[in-house]
């Protein structure tokens, strides 16, 4: 079960775009061969069923991380990591599987 809603992080990411990654993220996408607006778009097309785990942070104890796998418009999968992080920042991995 994720720890956040879904259609928050995704409202969250509709309207800050760029600032809601961490630049671990923004690497991530990059090294896919994937650009912001592709990662945007696969974002806000996530389904609940694309879920894959809730995990603990490591770096930050008592925060928790959803991870979600969904396909990209180049037909790799990417492993999608959330964090309600204040700053903003809550897409903190996004990742080839």
């Amino acid at each position: 079960m994720a720890s956040y809603d879904l259609s928050l992080i995704q409202q969250t990411v509709a309207k800050h775009g760029i600032e809601s990654f961490t630049m671990m993220a923004l690497n991530g996408i990059v090294t896919m061969g994937m650009n912001m607006e592709q990662a945007l778009a696969v974002i806000a097309k996530l389904t609940p069923s694309e879920f894959y785990k809730t995990m603990p942070s490591q770096k930050d104890p008592g925060m928790f991380q959803d991870v979600y796998r969904a396909l990209t418009p180049n037909g790799k999968t990417a492993y999608i990591k959330f964090t309600a992080y204040t700053n903003g920042r809550v897409v903190i991995q996004f990742k080839e599987k």
